[in-house]
């Protein structure tokens, strides 16, 4: 638990983003396969609205041989909605019913249970640590003292005590990331090449005719307006897309709380169950450290025999720590961390951290403030560290912890009783209930949605992604949906009408629509005409200057920018630095198109990458090449670890 967050505030959690979206890219950026022990996923025998009323005990699959139980899975599926919320935001409601959520559950189940084998756990420090310290969420130098709870319950609508298990989760997993990532080697070879493209640059004259600028010379008639109805109708602009209608009933598991009892001798089982992942809290401490990165990056590379070693390096400021030089000041200097050495070397408190298990112990091993490590030598490189502070291990008693048990014990059977309740809804709809009189009868509330399309949300529900997505796979007028859980409630959908996708019939029925299109579609000829006036007076001799003054363009001489670079009043100089690079002074480059901008570019000159500065980019340069490679190596050993799983999920697969 964040149990030192707690004391202090319920903090705004926007910034949680850097904490979920590494392992979320992960998951959702590899694939979306499903194992089975045959290579491809298991039968069905469990519907996919049927894991939230199936006893907790129940078995959703096995997992490297394990059985995996139901209450397991619907949390690691919780996990995944509240992750991809953060990964998408507003459009995760939109995303939904294209991300296989189902299965991505049992990718982070397999993740999990690998971090766990490695000997890889979060403690509530590092979790407090990187909520806290980000300055993001804070205002004035503090969290705010009611966002946090606010946002996780009523934006989530997950428990606090949920959305930190995720938190904690999330955070072994991207720490199994970065173990498996820290095998990735890179060159020097490739560092070289990427500091050429990051530093060779090109001067050049630039001519940019943006289409807004034009938009005012514009006239549309009606009849431009019907000629481009009568060409444009059947476009994806103007139709209309499918939408539906539909009726709704909720029930809340968070209103369905008051009237719960747990009995109390749940509580201490409850505690003896997770003491060891939720309320034992090891030895913890807080340090600054040297950090000299082991020769090329990556293990196994040796350096030139020419250049101080890494370990010369260490052992020449620890000589400098040792003599009385301030450490923060050492740090600052000399450190290879770029993000701790900044604030002079300092890790806040931890049991275990992304160094290695090298590094943990000759941290945890220093007892008084001020004690000083030997150089330490982990995969990554040598350390050398400094106590700063020391917290022994904790236990947190039975009755520091009985309300919170209590809390989460009540939501789970609150939402267990919610989905219990439409499920008997439905069972009386199937055998033949009127859908208004039943809702009568059981005291449920009628909702009618109005119409919405796929890209739409229901208005009177914030996140409705699922609803929408659930709502969509109803075919027949009446039909019911099985029980769905959201984060504002669980819900039953009753279809009342669908209005096919059409185009429009008249002009009149979609004029905006088509007078938008229209003055775009003459506003971009006029832009043409004048691009082409341009380029034929620039190729008859005159200058760019000139050419740009006599056809209305903007006229740029910017500073040399490389293909990494930005050029201003433009952006990101990508193509047009690369086709730059392939010419000869004086020549003009094909047109190049950005959004409504259309750029004519001459080079005046190339400007070679200034060597000298190579040896100070490297290790920035190293950072960015070492995490590309990280990535691409964490999402193929996700796919390996998913293929010797020997996944035998019993959820039943989607659709086509």
């Amino acid at each position: 638990m964040l149990r030192t967050l707690r004391k202090k505030m319920r903090g705004i959690i926007w910034a949680v983003i850097i904490i979920i979206i590494p392992a979320f890219v992960l998951l959702y950026g590899a694939g979306r396969k499903g194992y089975s022990s045959s290579g491809k996923r298991a039968g069905t025998t469990i519907s996919r609205s049927d894991i939230w009323s199936e006893s907790a005990k129940s078995v959703a699959g096995l997992l490297f041989g394990e059985e995996i139980s139901m209450n397991e899975y619907r949390a690691a599926y919780r996990h995944e909605i509240g992750a991809g919320r953060m990964q998408y935001g507003d459009r995760f409601e939109f995303m939904a019913s294209r991300l296989d959520l189902f299965q991505q559950a049992w990718d982070r189940l397999a993740l999990r249970k690998e971090a766990e084998r490695r000997g890889i756990f979060i403690t509530d420090s590092e979790l407090a640590q990187l909520v806290t310290s980000y300055p993001s969420f804070q205002a004035d130098g503090t969290f705010d003292p009611e966002l946090y709870s606010t946002f996780v319950e009523s934006r989530l609508r997950m428990r606090t005590t949920t959305f930190e298990d995720m938190l904690r989760e999330s955070l072994g997993i991207q720490k199994l990331i970065a173990l498996v990532g820290s095998t990735a080697k890179i060159s020097d070879r490739e560092i070289y090449d990427e500091f050429v493209m990051q530093n060779e640059q090109v001067e050049a004259e630039l001519i940019v005719f943006d289409s807004g600028d034009f938009a005012d010379k514009v006239r549309v008639s009606e009849e431009d307006l019907e000629a481009y109805f009568q060409e444009h109708r059947e476009d994806p602009a103007l139709i209309y897309a499918e939408r539906v209608s539909v009726q709704y009933v909720l029930a809340d598991q968070r209103e369905m709380q008051d009237g719960i009892t747990i009995p109390e001798e749940q509580l201490p089982i409850y505690y003896d169950d997770h003491l060891e992942d939720l309320y034992r809290h090891p030895a913890e401490v807080k340090v600054r450290h040297v950090f000299f990165r082991a020769a090329g990056g990556p293990p196994g590379e040796e350096p030139d025999e020419e250049e101080e070693t890494p370990l010369q390096k260490a052992e020449k400021v620890l000589e400098l720590a040792k003599s009385g030089k301030r450490f923060a000041s050492l740090a600052k200097e000399h450190s290879e961390d770029t993000l701790a050495g900044k604030e002079g070397g300092l890790i806040d408190f931890f049991s275990t951290s992304n160094w290695g298990q090298e590094f943990d112990e000759a941290a945890l091993a220093l007892e008084k403030k001020g004690d000083l490590s030997s150089i330490v030598k982990t995969p990554w490189g040598y350390h050398i560290i400094k106590l700063e502070d020391r917290k022994e291990a904790k236990t947190d008693s039975f009755d520091e912890v009985r309300d919170e048990i209590l809390a989460t014990l009540t939501f789970e059977e609150a939402t267990v009783q919610a989905l219990e309740q439409l499920e008997e809804f439905l069972s009386a709809i199937e055998s033949g209930a009127v859908w208004e009189q039943l809702a009568e009868k059981k005291g449920l509330t009628i909702h009618e949605s109005g119409f919405f399309a796929r890209h739409d949300g229901i208005p009177a529900i914030s996140d409705s992604g699922l609803l929408v997505s659930e709502a969509f796979k109803l075919t027949a007028d009446g039909e019911v949906s099985d029980p769905i859980e959201t984060s504002t409630g669980c819900y039953l959908l009753h279809l009342a009408a669908r209005q096919p996708r059409r185009a429009p019939e008249t002009l009149d029925e979609a004029r905006d629509r088509v007078e938008q299109g229209a003055r775009i579609q003459k506003t971009d000829e006029l832009t043409r005409q004048q691009v082409e006036k341009c380029i034929e007076a620039v190729s008859s001799g005159d200058s760019f200057e000139a050419a740009a003054k006599k056809f209305s363009g903007t006229f740029l001489h910017p500073e040399p920018f490389s293909s990494t670079g930005f050029v201003e009043n433009i952006g990101r100089a990508g193509d047009i630095a690369r086709v730059l690079f392939r010419l000869s002074p004086g020549e003009m480059a094909p047109e190049q198109q950005l959004g409504t901008k259309t750029i004519i570019a001459k080079l005046v000159k190339k400007i070679p990458a200034d060597e000298s500065s190579l040896e100070a980019q490297k290790p920035n340069i190293l950072a960015r090449l070492a995490l590309q490679k990280q990535r691409a190596l964490a999402r193929e050993y996700k796919d390996k670890l998913m293929g010797s799983a020997g996944l035998v999920s019993y959820i039943q697969q989607a659709g086509p």
